[in-house]
C-alpha cells in the first residue's frame, strides 16, 4: 500500500534477505557512478512551504497504538496531518554546517583531505578520502571523536570505494569488511560506542552491514560486522540514515526500490550488537525517485528524520519533504512541511528544542525550523 496524505495506517510488508553472495555477484562498487556526482536540476522557482498544513493534533494515538507485526519488524504510523509547528519559515540559505564533534569541524577538501578545524588551533590532516565523498563524525566517550569516509582501494576487481574510520588523530582502520565495498557511511552514538552503516551498492543488490565501535586502550576496536539488510537492484547510490533511541534497537531508513514496480524507504531494525538478516518493514512512495534524500538526527534525546518523496504518481509530480519520528521500533510520520520542482538533497540538525532542515531545491538551499512533539 502506497502512502497517501489522508491515509492512517500504513502497512508494514515484512520480509528477509539471506547474506549477499560472494564478491563476484554484481559489480563492485567501482562500477557504479562516482558518488561526488550530481544530477542536473531543472531551473525552476522554489515552491513555497504549503500554507494549508494543519496545526499539531493533540488528539492522535501515541506511537503505542501503532499497529506491530508480530515479526517484530519495524511499523509505520501515518498521522494524516502536520503535527509539526513551524517556527522559522522557509528562507534562502547556505548549505549545512559540516560535521561538528566536541567543538571540531570536519570536512572533506575539494583534493579529498579529511579535515579537523578546531578553535584553538591549525587544520589538521587525518586522511584522504575520494572527493565529493561525504563524510560522518560521532562522540566516542569523553572528549573524543571518530569520523567515517570512503576511500578508493586497489583490489583485483580493480579501484573500489571502501569505508574507513579514523579516532582522534589515530591511524585510519578498514571499516568495510574485506570482499566488501561502501558506497555510503554513517555514524550514530549508541551507549557507550558508535554504531557504524554502510552500504554496499551493487548492480543487483543493496547490502547493508552494521557494526559497533568502542574506545579501549586509547585504541579504536571493531565490533563484528553484520550484514543487516540486501536490498534488491539500487537506483543511484542510496543514502541511508541512521538514528539510535536511549532505549531499544537502532534503526536505518535506506530509500530505495521495493521490487520491480515499487520504491520505498526500506526501515531496518539494528540490535545491540548488531546480527545478521535484522527484521525490517516497507513504507512506499507514491512513485520512484533518484536521488532520494533521507536525513536523521535527534532532538532533546528523541530521534527524528526527514526525507523526500514525489507529492503523486503524477509523471513529473513535484518533491515534498516530509517529517518523521523514531519511538522505539515504530515510525511516525508527522506531515508534509515544503514542496518544490525537485528536491534533490536533505539535512537535519538539533537547534534545541528546534528540528533545523536544509533542503537543495533547484534555486539552492534553504531552511526551515520546526518545533516536532
Amino acid at each position: 500500500m502506497r502512502l497517501r496524505l489522508g491515509g492512517a495506517l500504513v502497512l508494514v510488508v515484512v520480509g528477509c534477505r539471506s547474506r549477499p553472495p560472494a564478491p563476484d555477484a554484481g559489480a563492485p562498487a567501482a562500477a557504479l557512478a562516482p558518488a561526488a556526482s550530481r544530477e542536473e536540476v531543472p531551473d525552476a522557482s522554489l515552491a513555497p512551504p504549503d500554507a494549508s498544513l494543519a496545526p499539531p493534533d493533540a488528539s492522535l494515538a501515541p506511537p503505542d497504538a501503532a499497529v506491530r507485526n508480530s515479526s517484530a519488524a519495524p511499523a509505520v504510523l501515518d498521522a494524516g496531518a502536520a503535527l509539526c509547528s513551524v517556527a522559522a519559515p522557509r528562507t534562502p540559505s547556505g548549505p549545512p554546517e559540516p560535521a561538528v564533534v566536541a567543538g571540531a569541524r570536519y570536512s572533506i577538501e575539494v583534493d579529498g583531505a579529511v579535515v579537523r578545524r578546531q578553535a584553538n588551533g591549525p587544520p589538521k590532516i587525518l586522511a584522504h578520502a575520494r572527493p565529493g565523498t561525504r563524510i560522518a563524525a560521532a562522540p566516542l566517550g569523553d572528549g573524543h571523536a571518530v569520523v567515517a569516509y570512503l576511500a578508493d582501494r586497489k583490489t583485483t576487481e580493480g579501484v573500489v570505494m571502501v569505508a574507513y574510520a579514523v579516532l582522534d588523530d589515530g591511524e585510519p582502520v578498514r571499516l568495510s569488511e574485506d570482499g566488501s565495498g561502501a558506497t555510503f557511511v554513517t555514524l550514530v552514538p549508541r551507549g557507550d560506542g558508535v554504531l557504524a552503516a554502510y552500504v554496499d551498492a551493487r548492480s543487483v543488490l543493496t547490502p547493508v552491514h552494521a557494526r559497533t565501535l568502542t574506545r579501549q586502550e586509547g585504541a579504536l576496536r571493531l565490533g563484528p560486522d553484520a550484514v543487516v539488510f540486501v536490498g534488491g537492484a539500487p537506483e543511484g547510490l542510496p543514502r541511508l540514515a541512521l538514528a539510535a533511541p536511549k532505549q531499544g534497537p537502532a534503526l536505518a531508513l535506506l530509500p530505495m526500490p521495493e521490487g520491480a514496480r515499487q520504491f520505498g524507504m526500506a526501515v531496518i531494525r539494528i540490535d545491540d550488537p548488531p546480527a545478521d538478516d535484522e527484521p525490517f518493514g516497507w513504507s512506499l512512495y507514491p512513485e520512484g525517485l533518484r536521488p532520494a534524500p533521507v536525513a536523521a538526527t535527534h532532538v532533546g534525546g528523541r530521534p527524528y528524520f526527514a526525507r523526500v518523496r514525489p507529492a503523486s504518481d503524477a509523471r513529473g509530480a513535484p518533491h515534498v519533504l516530509e517529517l518523521g519520528r523514531l519511538d522505539g521500533e515504530t515510525v511516525t510520520l508527522l506531515g508534509l512541511y515544503a514542496t518544490a520542482p525537485r528536491i534533490t538533497e536533505v539535512e537535519l540538525a538539533a537547534e534545541e528544542p528546534l528540528l533545523k532542515v536544509w533542503l537543495r531545491a533547484p534555486e539552492g538551499w534553504s531552511t526551515l525550523s520546526v518545533r516536532c512533539p
